[in-house]
C-alpha cells in the first residue's frame, strides 16, 4: 500500500511540474494563436548578406574556374592517416602529406586567382593554345600507330557537376542585375560588390577558355606502343600506372607532374615573350617529331613529312591576314590578354572615384592606389618595348658594358613596378573590406522585386 501511495505522489509531482511547460504552447489569455502565411523578405539589406553574396561568388567561381593539371601519382593515391579501433572500424584523423599538399596547391591557386584574376585569364589562354598544339602532335602520334584515348573517355574522367555551375551562374547573374537595378533606382553599391563585379568577367573568361579541359582528373593513362606484328593482346592482360611503381621509370613517373604555370611562364607573360607552343606553327617541331619515329613508322613519317613541308611552303607564300595574325600576334596573345584584363580590372575599381567612403583619407587612398594599379599594369609593356627597341641593330653601336647596365636598370625597374602593382592591389583589397565598417544608408536599401530572384546571401 505504501508503495502505491509513493508512486501516486511521484506521478502527481511530475504532472504539476509539466503543467507550466504545457501552458507555454498557448497564449496567456487562453485564445488560439493566429497562424501566419507567406512572409515577405526583409525590406533592408544587412552587412552579412552583402559579404556572403560576394564571398560565394569568389569561392565557387575560383573553385570551378581553376582547372589544374593532373596531380602527381603519389598525390592521387594519398589518403588519410587512420586510427584502428577494432576489426573493420578505422577513424581518419589526419590527411597524408601528399594529399595535404594537393589541397594546399588548390587553395593557393584559388586565392591567387581571386586577388589577381588577370594572371588566371592569361594562363588559361596559354594552356588553351598549348592544348591545341598538343592535339596536333597527338594526331601525329595516332597516325604513327600510337594508341589513342577518345575524347569521351577523357570527359568521363572529369568531376565537374551541373549544380555548382548553375549555382555560380545564378549568383553572378543576380549580382549583375541587382547592381544595375540599384544604380537605376539611386541606391548605393558597396566597394566589395564593385570588386566582385570586376572579378565576374575574368571568371567567365577563364571558364570559357578551360571549357574543354576536364576538371579534377586524378589518374593517368599509360600509352603502349606494341611491337610489330602484334595485333591482339592476351585475354588476361591488364596494365596501369600502378604496375610501373616497382620499377625505376615508374618511381620517376609517379613524382612527375606537368606544372600549371611556373617562373618561365610568368616571365613570358609579364615581359611579353612569344609563346613557345607556337614555334611548331612552321612545321619544324612536327617534322622533327615524325623523324624520330622513322625506325618503326618509316612510310607514315615520310608521308607526313612531305605534307608538313608542303604546308610550310604554302604558309610562307601566303600573304593573308590569318597568316600574319598567326606569325605576329598569336605568340604574344597571352601577354596581350594579360595586360588588357589587368587594365579592365583596375579601371572598374576607378568607378568608385566619387563614392562615399568611411573617411576622406580612405577615399584618397582608394583613388591613389586604384590609379597606381592602373598605371603600373601597363608599365611592363613599356619596359618590354624599350628592351625590344634596344635589341634592334640600330642600337647595337653602344658598348657591351653599357648594354649590361641598361639591362640591369630595366630589370630593377621591372621588379619595382611589379612590387608596386602587387602592393596597390593588396591595399585596394584591404580598403574594400574596411569600407564595410561604414557605408551610406543608401547601400542598405533593397530593390523590392530583386528579393524574389533566387540567390544565396
Amino acid at each position: 500500500m505504501l508503495l502505491h501511495l509513493l508512486s501516486f505522489a511521484l506521478l502527481n509531482r511530475a504532472w504539476i511540474a509539466a503543467a507550466p511547460t504545457q501552458s507555454m504552447s498557448t497564449p496567456p489569455d487562453g485564445t488560439s494563436e493566429e497562424m501566419i502565411g507567406w512572409v515577405s523578405p526583409d525590406a533592408r539589406r544587412n552587412t552579412w548578406g552583402i559579404i556572403w553574396s560576394c564571398l560565394t561568388i569568389f569561392i565557387v567561381c575560383s573553385w570551378k574556374c581553376v582547372h589544374l593539371n593532373i596531380p602527381r601519382h603519389n598525390e592521387s593515391i594519398a589518403g588519410w592517416h587512420k586510427i584502428k579501433l577494432c576489426s573493420g572500424i578505422e577513424i581518419p584523423y589526419r590527411p597524408e602529406q601528399d594529399l595535404l599538399w594537393k589541397w594546399t596547391r588548390k587553395l593557393l591557386w584559388m586565392a591567387f586567382i581571386a586577388v589577381a584574376p588577370e594572371f588566371g585569364v592569361a594562363m588559361a589562354l596559354a594552356q588553351h593554345l598549348q592544348a591545341k598544339n598538343d592535339m596536333k602532335r597527338a594526331n601525329t602520334a595516332t597516325n604513327g600507330l600510337v594508341p589513342r584515348i577518345t575524347e569521351e573517355d577523357i570527359i568521363d574522367l572529369g568531376k565537374s557537376d551541373a549544380f555548382t555551375k548553375v549555382f555560380a551562374l545564378m549568383q553572378c547573374t543576380w549580382l549583375v542585375v541587382q547592381s544595375i537595378a540599384r544604380t537605376a533606382q539611386g541606391h548605393a553599391i558597396s566597394q566589395l560588390e564593385l570588386a566582385t563585379l570586376a572579378f565576374i568577367p575574368c571568371a567567365l573568361a577563364m571558364y570559357s577558355l578551360w571549357w574543354q579541359k576536364p576538371f579534377g582528373i586524378e589518374r593517368r593513362h599509360i600509352l603502349l606502343r606494341f611491337p610489330e606484328g602484334m595485333n591482339t593482346l592476351p585475354g588476361d592482360f591488364t596494365f596501369s600506372i600502378d604496375d610501373l611503381l616497382g620499377t625505376g621509370p615508374g618511381k620517376e613517373l609517379s613524382n612527375m607532374r606537368r606544372k600549371d604555370s611556373g617562373l618561365g611562364m610568368f616571365n613570358d607573360l609579364v615581359f611579353v615573350q612569344p609563346d613557345e607552343s607556337h614555334k611548331s606553327s612552321d612545321g619544324k617541331s612536327t617534322e622533327d617529331f615524325i623523324a624520330k619515329r622513322r625506325d618503326t613508322t618509316e612510310e607514315t613519317s615520310a608521308v607526313l613529312t612531305e605534307r608538313t613541308s608542303r604546308v610550310v611552303e604554302e604558309t610562307i607564300n601566303a600573304k593573308t591576314l590569318k597568316s600574319l595574325f598567326r606569325k605576329v600576334l598569336l605568340p604574344f596573345l597571352p601577354s596581350i590578354v594579360l595586360y588588357f584584363t589587368a587594365v579592365l580590372f583596375s579601371a572598374i575599381h576607378l568607378a568608385a572615384w566619387n563614392w562615399e567612403f568611411p573617411s576622406n583619407l580612405v577615399r584618397e587612398l582608394w583613388r591613389w592606389f586604384a590609379l597606381a594599379a592602373l598605371l603600373t599594369s601597363l608599365s611592363p609593356v613599356a619596359i618590354s618595348g624599350f628592351i625590344m627597341l634596344l635589341d634592334l641593330s640600330l642600337w647595337k653601336i653602344t658598348p657591351e658594358w653599357l648594354d649590361d647596365i641598361i639591362a640591369a636598370v630595366m630589370a630593377v625597374l621591372a621588379f619595382a613596378v611589379l612590387f608596386f602593382y602587387t602592393a596597390a592591389r593588396l591595399v585596394i583589397l584591404g580598403l574594400t573590406l574596411y569600407s564595410l565598417s561604414s557605408m551610406p544608408e543608401r547601400a542598405y536599401g533593397k530593390v523590392s522585386w530583386m528579393a524574389w530572384i533566387p540567390h544565396f546571401s
